[in-house]
């Protein structure tokens, strides 16, 4: 019978940070709201790069830090057109 266990007593922080990471991935997958969508993908990002640096893999930390900005342009353009939204739907109708 095949049995997973996983010793978190005996893990490196940079392992903690790498399921971390992975968990949030996991996350963004599910939500539905664009704003906790891309919150999760950034937390990802962040916590990928630290990852990556810590272990050397380029690859991870090159495609990460390309993300967190893009995430990041993302999550402003949405909270710009939610302001945007709740003006309009404030506005008085003539």
């Amino acid at each position: 019978m095949f049995t997973l266990s996983i010793d978190f007593s005996a893990a490196d922080i940079r392992e903690v940070i790498g399921a971390a990471a992975s968990f949030f991935v996991f996350l963004s997958f599910f939500e539905t709201d664009m704003t906790k969508l891309r919150v999760f993908s950034i937390t990802s990002n962040v916590l990928f790069i630290s990852y990556a640096v810590s272990r050397h893999l380029p690859p991870i930390w090159i495609l990460h830090s390309a993300l967190l900005p893009l995430n990041t342009y993302r999550l402003i353009q949405l909270k710009g057109r939610v302001k945007e939204s709740h003006k309009i739907h404030a506005a008085p109708n003539h």
